[in-house]
This record gives C-alpha cells, sequence and structure tokens, in this order.
C-alpha cells in the first residue's frame, strides 16, 4: 500500500494501478484501495471504470467523505451535475469541515446555473480554508455570472495573491474585465497567463480577442495563430472572422471553411460536396450550416449568380424565411428545413459559396436588391403605414442576445423629432419592452409571421434603424435606407473603421465609440433625421 500510495503521489500512475490493482488480487474488498483505484481510473480518463471503483468502496465504508467527494469529481466530468452535487453534499454531511467538497459544490452548482448556492459553497470553502485560492478562482466565476462584476473581480485578485501563478485565475479575470470593458486591464491579465502557462491555448485565444477589442489587429491575428498552434480550432474561426474583417477575404474565406471540423452536430450527407466546378445535370443542394437568419439572408444574394452554374437549384432554409425566398429566388426550389428533401446529387454549405466562388471585396458582385415582398404582401400593409409626409421608422433593439442589444430607452432621442414615425420590426421576447415615456411606437410585430410579412411592411418604411440583426439584412437585400448601430465588437460583415457596407449600399453604420455607449449614436441619428429637411434619408 505504501508503494502504491508513492508511485500515485508521484504522478507514475501506471505503476500506480499495477500496485492497486496486485493489493486487490490479494484483498478484494479493501475499501481505501479501490477508492485509490477510482481515483488513478479517474486521473487516466477512465471516468466510468473510476465510478464503479468508488461506489465499491463506499457500499464497503459509506462513511468515508472523500469517498463521496472523489465521486463527486468523477460524476461531473461525465456531466451528471445532479448526482455531482448529491455526492458533495454527501461528503460534507460527513464531515462538515470538507473544503474540497464545499468547493467543487460550488462548482457543480455554478455549471448547473445555481449561482446564489455555489456562492454560498464558495464562501463556506474560504471560511473553512481562508486561502483556498480555487475557491476564490471559483467565486470570481459564479460573482461575473451574476453580474456581480466588481466582486468578481476582487474574488480573483484574492485568489492571485494566494497563489500568484494562477494561470487560469488570470484568464477567467482576463475575461471578466474584457466583457466589462476594460480591455487594457484584460490585455495585461491575459499577457501574465500567457506568461505563465505559454503551452496553453486558452490565454492566447483570450489574449487575441482582447486585442482585436481594442483595435491591434496585426498582434490579434499573430495570437490567433499561436492559439491554433497550441490545438484550439475552435480560435480558427475567430481568426478568419478577423481577416475577413480587416479585408483579406480569400485567407478568411479558407478559413472559416473549418466550420464542419469545429462545430459539433454539422450536417452530413452522403452525396460528395460541391466543389465549385460545373457539373451538367446534377442537382445541387445548398443548406444553411451556421443557422442564424441574417447569416441566410447575407449570403442568399449568390443563389442567383449560383443558379448561372447549376440551373437546377435546391436551396434548404429556415420556415420562416422560405416564403420570402421562394418569391425572391424563383425558380429555385425552396425546401424549409423541417420537410424532406427531395433528390439532389452534390450538396455545399451556403457559408462555404463565397470561397468556392473566389468572392473578394474587389469582385464582390452588386447584386442589390435581390430581396422583394411578395406584390399580395404589400398590398396587405398598404393601408397600415400612412403617407402624409412623416418620415416611418423601423426599429429594432434586440436579437435576442446580449451582445446585440440594447434596452429600447436607447432610442428615446429619436421619439423627440419632429416628423418621424416609429414602428416596431422588433420580435420575440425582447418585443414586451415598454417604449420609453414620450415615444409613441407603433407595433404591429404581433402580425409578423415570417420575413415575407416584414419585408412588407419594411417595404412601406423610409428608414430603418437596428441594432445589428436580421432585419438589417432584409433591409439591405431589398435596398432599403438603414441604420446600423454597431458595437465595439463588430461583426466580420462590417469590416473595420468603414461607414459604408460593401454589401449593402443601402446601409450606414454608427459605430460604438466607448464600450456600452450607445446613447451617443441614437443622439447623432437624432441630430441628422432633424436637419433632413425634405425628409429624403441618405
Amino acid at each position: 500500500m505504501q508503494t502504491a500510495v508513492q508511485h500515485h503521489q508521484a504522478g507514475r500512475l501506471a505503476e500506480a494501478e499495477e500496485t492497486y490493482r496486485q493489493i486487490l488480487s490479494q484483498v478484494p474488498d479493501h475499501p481505501d484501495v479501490l477508492h485509490f483505484l477510482g481515483v488513478v481510473s479517474h486521473q487516466r480518463n477512465r471516468a466510468e471504470t473510476a465510478a464503479d471503483l468508488i461506489r465499491r468502496a463506499i457500499v464497503i465504508n459509506p462513511a468515508a467523505a472523500d469517498y463521496h467527494a472523489n465521486l463527486g469529481n468523477v460524476l461531473i466530468d461525465r456531466g451528471l451535475l445532479d448526482e455531482a452535487i448529491a455526492a458533495y453534499r454527501r461528503a460534507i454531511q460527513l464531515k462538515a469541515d470538507h473544503a474540497v467538497a464545499h468547493c467543487n459544490l460550488g462548482n457543480a452548482l455554478t455549471d448547473k446555473g445555481l449561482l446564489d448556492e455555489a456562492i454560498a459553497a464558495y464562501r463556506q470553502a474560504i471560511q473553512i480554508e481562508p486561502n483556498h485560492a480555487g475557491a476564490y478562482h471559483g467565486l470570481g466565476i459564479a460573482l461575473g455570472k451574476s453580474g456581480r462584476v466588481e466582486e468578481a473581480i476582487a474574488a480573483y485578485h484574492q485568489a492571485l495573491r494566494i497563489r500568484p501563478e494562477f494561470a487560469m485565475a488570470y484568464v477567467n479575470l482576463g475575461a471578466t474585465l474584457r466583457n466589462n470593458g476594460r480591455v487594457e486591464e484584460a490585455i495585461a491579465a491575459y499577457r501574465r497567463a500567457v506568461q505563465l502557462n505559454p503551452d496553453d491555448a486558452k490565454p492566447h485565444y483570450g489574449l487575441a480577442v482582447a486585442l482585436q477589442i481594442n483595435r491591434q489587429w496585426q498582434e490579434s491575428l499573430d495570437t490567433y495563430r499561436n492559439a491554433i498552434a497550441r490545438g484550439d480550432n475552435y480560435a480558427r474561426l475567430d481568426y478568419g472572422m478577423l481577416l475577413l474583417a480587416m479585408g483579406h477575404w480569400t485567407e478568411g474565406w479558407r478559413e472559416m471553411e473549418w466550420w464542419e471540423e469545429v462545430i459539433p452536430g454539422a450536417k452530413r450527407f452522403p452525396q460528395p460536396p460541391w466543389d465549385g466546378s460545373r457539373a451538367p445535370g446534377k442537382t445541387l443542394l445548398v443548406y444553411c450550416s451556421w443557422g442564424g437568419y441574417g447569416d441566410a439572408i447575407h449570403l442568399a444574394r449568390f443563389l442567383p449568380l449560383l443558379r448561372e452554374k447549376h440551373p437546377d437549384l435546391i436551396f434548404e432554409c429556415r420556415k420562416t424565411l422560405a416564403p420570402l425566398f421562394a418569391h425572391s429566388f424563383a425558380p429555385v426550389r425552396i425546401v424549409p428545413h423541417d420537410q424532406t428533401l427531395p433528390h439532389f446529387d452534390l450538396y455545399v454549405r451556403m457559408e462555404s459559396l463565397p470561397h468556392l466562388l473566389g468572392i473578394t471585396l474587389e469582385n464582390l458582385p452588386a447584386l442589390v436588391p435581390y430581396l422583394s415582398a411578395p406584390p399580395q404582401r404589400v398590398a396587405a400593409w398598404a393601408g397600415r403605414v400612412r403617407r402624409d409626409g412623416a418620415l416611418n421608422v423601423g426599429l429594432v433593439w434586440s436579437d435576442g442576445s446580449t451582445r446585440r442589444a440594447v434596452p429600447i430607452d436607447v432610442f428615446a432621442p429619436l421619439a423627440q423629432v419632429p416628423g418621424v414615425r416609429l414602428f416596431s420590426l422588433q420580435k420575440g421576447k425582447q418585443a414586451s419592452q415598454k417604449p420609453p415615456h414620450g415615444m409613441n411606437l407603433i407595433d404591429y410585430s404581433a402580425d409578423l409571421h415570417d420575413f415575407a410579412d416584414t419585408a412588407a411592411l419594411v417595404h412601406h418604411l423610409d428608414l430603418i434603424i437596428s441594432v445589428d440583426t436580421c432585419v438589417v439584412h432584409l433591409a439591405g437585400a431589398m435596398n432599403k435606407p438603414t441604420w446600423v448601430l454597431i458595437s465595439r465588437q463588430s461583426d466580420w460583415r462590417w469590416l473595420l473603421d468603414r461607414t459604408d457596407s460593401p454589401w449593402y449600399p443601402s446601409v450606414r453604420l454608427f459605430r460604438q465609440g466607448a464600450h456600452d455607449d450607445w446613447m451617443a449614436l441614437t443622439r447623432q441619428m437624432a441630430q441628422e433625421l432633424a436637419g433632413t429637411s425634405d425628409r429624403a434619408v441618405k
């Protein structure tokens, strides 16, 4: 037993396992050996075996707190959060001052989203063991997810005071600082993490993102390459998007082809993929893999170009896009994604089209407008938008995420402009936000059943003002004047520093200056609207 434990503590896991098994061949029900062998199996990435061994030890000696605590560690790695939480709680019942069990309980509760309980567990661990750096680190994560940013930052700093070389604490501190606009401090934290653990991709990736937000483009590219070299293929996608944002489209499109290798659940078909060449007599399926409505609208522009090579074209898309696309791209066969696909010979992801078609900034086809609302829908909406000289403006304030969303109150300055009539184009839960005092907002959103309806309403409006959402792409594809609120961490499609868009000539970009300062943009918009005496929006 002494020999086995010495091997185990020294990290000689194979030797430790062999020795534990030798003991069990003579004493099959030795609970400590079963437990330790389970721990070794967990360390050697055999979680199912580990759980079985530790459970056997618990049957023999159910009062050993460490057995339950280590079983929790195995279960959490298997994604069995509820069982892990129960195991940690049992360990704590048996040994109330088990600081590690309290800390790991906090980890499981954080993963479960029970943040208040997690914070209490971490604080209990710290009360038992005031210099528990891991508990402070976990506390920082839970506090950050709870929106208690300053407390989270203080917890990370305390973890680092206890353990100055705690690289992962620097990584998570960097993420918290970055997400709250303190980008220079985030960069410093990530740089320290890179120094401490240069072989780990995580700090390189976090540093690359922070450098990108801080507009240090070339160093960000170099740092993404460092993350990729250390095995982070997901970083390839952000690297590709930065290349696209910088206008390096040939290389950027090529990097984006890693999507199917990186993102789980990518579609696979038995038919061969299309390689960009002509294939006479073959039916080609185009499908969306990124899943966003805006992505589909944005890249659907290439369908007419593609049809020149492949007259027999099938396009699979979201159900609510199908009526709009069926009208705009006839005779392309449009199939909603919940219907059975007809026969096809080749397939291609819509997101691969720019790469396969060799699209660059210099040869981007001028295909706008390429979407239009069905005439019967346009007629149905005609009487609902008055044409009395007022400027009819559609508003969208959220795409359903936190990164591309603002409170509706941000649009308050627009309501003060004489001669402007505001319409809500907002869908989803955010549509229930109450407009600020003094804003008369006409809300037809309940009658927008699909994108053909939205396009018909947009047809009758004079201007769209929106955060970066699918409605921007819809309005841009219809060549409707559109003003977009662009965050500092903007999407690659809008390139860098430009106020116009090569994709949509009618779109104008209003770029955020300071982090989270949206009101400056809408105040600027209000001033420009007020100065538009002839109501001709540009």
